[in-house]
């Protein structure tokens, strides 16, 4: 099987183009709901409610997330939200076979 291009990141509109490195790419296990937190998108979305807190500690309220996002690295000092399941193939064969 052809491997597929990485997700891409998409630039905020009022970041200035000057002095930017070339589009950034994330690795295929790359969540793609979480950016939008648009996980009722997503078949194999695990519902759970974290609790956030600030840089000082202190309690903000709970936000629903997907149990299976975790921090991935893609390089030095830069994270991604990365599905545990894996890759779009790997989430697909998941929902398939676990199924009701």
């Amino acid at each position: 099987m052809k491997d597929r291009p990485a997700s891409r990141v998409h630039r905020a509109s009022n970041v200035p183009e000057s002095g930017l490195d070339e589009e950034l790419r994330l690795p295929h296990d790359a969540c793609p709901f979480s950016a939008s937190s648009g996980f009722d998108q997503c078949l194999a979305f695990d519902r759970v409610l974290a609790d956030i807190e600030d840089s000082q500690g202190n309690q903000l309220a709970p936000r629903v997330t997907c149990r299976r996002l975790s921090a991935g690295s893609a390089g030095r000092g830069r994270v991604y939200p990365r599905c545990d399941l894996g890759d779009k193939a790997t989430r697909t064969k998941y929902i398939r076979d676990h199924r009701c």
